[in-house]
This record gives C-alpha cells, sequence and structure tokens, in this order.
C-alpha cells in the first residue's frame, strides 16, 4: 500500500498527518476495488455508463485526497515551523536588539567603562540615548529619591495617572523626588511620533535605540541604571518601579530616612531559592534554558514591579552588568549582579507583589504594590491614601 506520510518530526501533530493520509489512501484503495468487483456483474451498455460516472467519481476523490495530503503537509510544517526560531528572535532572547546602532557609544559611557572593567566585557551596553531630559536632575539639585518607571509606548494612560498621583515631585514636603519614564525603540512609526510629542509636552523621558520587547527588560533597567550613575549622581537612592505599580511615596520616604546605612543597599520583596521554569508546557514566557542559565536555583533578587537601592549601588550594578552573561528576566539577573557583587537584597514585606485595596491612614506599611491597571485606579488609590488623613504626618521638615 502507497503510504503518504510526512516525516518531518516525531511530534504528535506530524504523527497525526501522517496517520489520516495512511486512512484515507487506503479508503481510497479499498473503494476502487469494489467499484472494479461491481463493473464485472454490468453488461457492456451499462458498463460504459459506469465507467464515465466512476471517472468522474474518481476524478472527484483524487481532488479529495491531494487536498486532504497537501492539508497535512501544511498543518504539519506549521507546527515544526513553531520550534524553528528566526535569527532574530534569538538575537532578542540574548537580549539584542533587532537594530543595532551604528554609532558609538557616547564619551561618558566610555569613560565609566575604562575606569571600572576595561576590556573584560560579556555584556556590552552599547545603546545611544535617543531621549535625555537633563533637566530632570540638574546638577548641584540635592535629589532624595530618583525613581525610573518602566514603561512601554501604549502606555500612556499609565504614565499620565502616575503623574498625577504618586509621581509628582513634590508630594513631600522638604525631599526632592525625580521621576523619569524608561522606555526602549517601537518599530511603530506613529507609536514613536507619539511618544516624542508626549516627552516634548513633559520632559520626563528617557530612551535608548534598543528595540523595546518583553525580552529587552533587562536593557531597560540596564539603561536606567546607567542614565542614574551618569545623570543623576547626586540622588541618594534609585528606585526602579513598573508602570502598574502604586508606589506609597510617603512610607517610603520614611523608610528611606530611618536606614542607618546608605551604601551597598537593595530592599524590595525578595524571592529566595526561586527555580527556573524548564517545562515550555508551563510558562513557555518565563522558560530558561540550561543554556541560559546554568544553575538549579536562582540567587535571592528583589521582585521587579519595584524595588530601591542606594546611588552607589545602582553604578555598581550598571558596572557589574558589562561583565554578566545577560538573561532577560529582569529581577532575576539584578539578583546575580548583586550576588557578585556580595550585597544581599534586604527583603520588606511592605514590597506586595498583588494588588491592595488602600485603606486611607491604614497604609503606612505599605511601600508599593503591582497590578493597578484599571483605568482610574491609581487615582482612586491615592485619592484613599490621601482621606481622612492629615497629609503633615507624611511631612519630612
Amino acid at each position: 500500500m502507497v503510504t503518504h506520510c510526512l516525516r518531518v518530526r516525531s511530534d504528535n501533530c506530524c504523527t497525526l498527518a501522517c496517520v489520516r493520509s495512511q486512512h484515507l489512501t487506503a479508503y481510497f484503495l479499498k473503494w476502487w476495488r469494489r467499484e472494479d468487483f461491481m463493473l464485472a456483474s454490468y453488461g457492456s451498455k451499462q458498463t460504459a455508463t459506469y465507467k464515465h460516472a466512476m471517472r468522474l467519481d474518481r476524478g472527484w476523490f483524487q481532488y479529495a485526497i491531494g487536498a486532504a495530503l497537501l492539508l497535512s503537509v501544511i498543518t504539519a510544517w506549521f507546527s515544526l515551523s513553531q520550534h524553528i526560531e528566526h535569527p532574530k528572535h534569538k538575537d532578542l532572547q540574548r537580549g539584542l536588539a533587532l537594530h543595532g546602532p551604528k554609532e558609538q557609544a557616547d564619551r561618558d559611557r566610555e569613560r565609566l567603562l575604562s575606569t571600572s572593567l576595561g576590556t573584560n566585557l560579556i555584556n556590552p551596553h552599547p545603546y545611544t540615548l535617543l531621549l535625555n531630559n537633563l533637566d530632570k536632575c540638574k546638577s548641584g539639585e540635592d535629589v532624595f529619591l530618583l525613581i525610573i518607571v518602566s514603561t512601554k509606548h501604549l502606555h500612556h494612560r499609565q504614565r499620565y495617572e502616575i503623574r498625577n498621583t504618586w509621581g509628582q515631585d513634590t508630594n513631600v514636603t522638604g525631599v526632592v523626588i525625580k521621576v523619569v519614564f524608561a522606555v526602549g525603540l517601537s518599530d511603530d512609526v506613529a507609536l514613536r511620533r507619539a511618544l516624542e510629542h508626549e516627552n516634548k509636552i513633559h520632559k520626563d523621558f528617557i530612551q535608548e535605540n534598543f528595540i523595546d520587547s518583553d525580552r529587552n527588560r533587562t536593557l531597560k533597567t540596564i539603561m536606567g541604571l546607567k542614565w542614574a550613575a551618569q545623570f543623576c549622581p547626586q540622588a541618594q537612592y534609585v528606585m526602579k518601579a513598573n508602570d502598574d505599580a502604586f508606589v506609597n511615596v510617603f512610607s517610603l520616604v520614611k523608610y528611606l530616612k530611618d536606614q542607618a546605612r546608605v551604601t551597598k543597599f537593595v530592599a524590595g520583596r525578595v524571592f529566595n531559592k526561586t527555580r527556573p521554569v524548564r517545562d515550555l508546557r508551563f510558562v513557555d514566557r518565563w522558560y530558561v534554558s540550561k543554556g541560559e542559565y546554568s544553575r538549579e536555583v536562582y540567587p535571592k533578587y528583589p521582585g521587579g514591579f519595584a524595588y530601591v537601592m542606594s546611588n552607589d549601588t545602582a553604578k555598581l550594578l550598571y558596572r557589574t552588568s558589562l561583565s554578566t552573561k545577560y538573561l532577560f528576566l529582569e529581577d532575576v539577573y539584578v539578583g546575580i549582579c548583586l550576588e557578585k557583587l556580595g550585597i544581599v537584597p534586604v527583603h520588606h514585606d511592605g514590597f506586595h507583589h498583588w494588588y491592595v485595596d488602600v485603606d486611607s491612614c491604614n497604609s503606612e506599611w505599605l511601600l508599593a504594590s503591582q497590578w493597578v491597571r484599571e483605568p482610574g485606579a491609581m487615582t482612586d488609590l491615592w485619592g484613599s491614601l490621601l482621606s481622612d488623613c492629615d497629609s503633615q504626618t507624611y511631612d519630612h521638615e
């Protein structure tokens, strides 16, 4: 029996295509032999008429079988193509941009590298700033806290709500807080223009020329650390937060002011003994191969939705990242760099990794939460934080 079987892979889809082809072929041959037997019982005239009708039927069946085989081939190939990585996709998994910059890194970066690592670069960061707002952190300005918010082009509503709630510079009396939004490059021309227009109005973006994608979140964090070290070195503390995080700046400032040490300090919701996801069927967005990370347990790391560090740590992390193999899981990567530096992140329950319904003054324990994504939710939480409270209790003279 002739078997039409596509043996591209031995997975379920391709095996199914093979079986279906075998069944169709067997059925067709069985039908063909049955018709030949029936012809023997007819007369010559009836035979001629029946042969003509049979040829038409057989032609239809041939087309049907051909279409089924073609469909099986397409199905099998599609299944295989899902497991074939495009070279550009591999670049994204390694943290590389789709469009590498042609320009040399700026002189500040070269100076920073030459004084720290020399030529021992495993993970260079050769990207150039496209948007830079130096006035956000003027030289000589006494900045207590710099908050770098990781955002995406389409998240303009989140940025609007942050600017009008916890992201205002004047929230805490006597304390200078600066907020910048970190973003990568979009392939969409309309989105790029919209972002440039938004930046002209608010002047609070930093952007480098790597593609903004989930696999490049670590690049965005490295950009923020680099910017803090180069353009806001006077800030006492640097915070990284996602644009769906709610930050209780009043409690956060109080917590930071109560710290005795101001060097080599990182605080957040610390995860310990977390294991890499090795099974693609589980959560493929967090899948990490042994080639990307060979160890069986991640080091301690602060949850990426929000964590804060002393300014010296930001500079140390940036320098260390240049000699540390890239990993697309941004918070885990920060933990790997911290481990190399010998810095143990401090756990604080006030960094809550779920949505928290703020209840007026009873939320002093809360430093930051996440999953604040519904329209108006950030504004509602901010209103609840301030309602029925004497805001002076949070002021720091």
